[in-house]
């Protein structure tokens, strides 16, 4: 009789302990598929000290910067002011915490492509540039999840 009820209390404890679902266990996948807006763009570390500082934007009608990544590897860019609308196109792969974007502009004779450190949270993603080394420039630009 014994026997058995040390066996009844062995089985609690291993169900309880199987059963048992710890939050840290849990990884959530953050995705960078969808559209994020400007939100506020960082210059730190220039040189000239008056070029450091933070400037905050609102998405309107009449100006918006936004970044698209979707499933498939394309990238959209679209810079929206004084009520037109600019678009560049082109791919994107993700290593890491590195992005490599390729875009397709008329400009750029015909592609550009960067890699640039990015951070990626349920609603925010932090892309950081060196815009220049002779200024000693860095910007790190905050997009919003729409």
């Amino acid at each position: 009789m014994k026997a058995l009820h040390n066996f009844i209390i062995l089985i609690g404890i291993v169900l309880l302990i199987c059963s048992c679902n710890k939050e840290s266990d849990v990884t959530e996948q953050i995705s960078l598929v969808g559209s994020w807006t400007l939100i506020s763009e960082t210059n730190s570390g220039c040189n000239n000290q008056s070029e450091n500082g933070t400037v905050s934007f609102n998405c309107t009608s009449d100006w918006c910067f936004r970044r698209t990544f979707s499933a498939n590897g394309q990238y959209l860019l679209e810079d929206i002011c004084c009520g037109s609308t600019g678009t560049i196109s082109g791919t994107y792969t993700l290593l890491g915490s590195n992005i490599t974007i390729t875009e397709n502009c008329q400009t750029c004779n015909p592609l550009r492509s960067y890699t640039i450190p990015i951070e990626i949270t349920k609603m925010n993603l932090t892309m950081m540039f060196e815009l220049d080394t002779s200024t000693g420039c860095k910007r790190t630009e905050v997009y919003k999840k729409e």
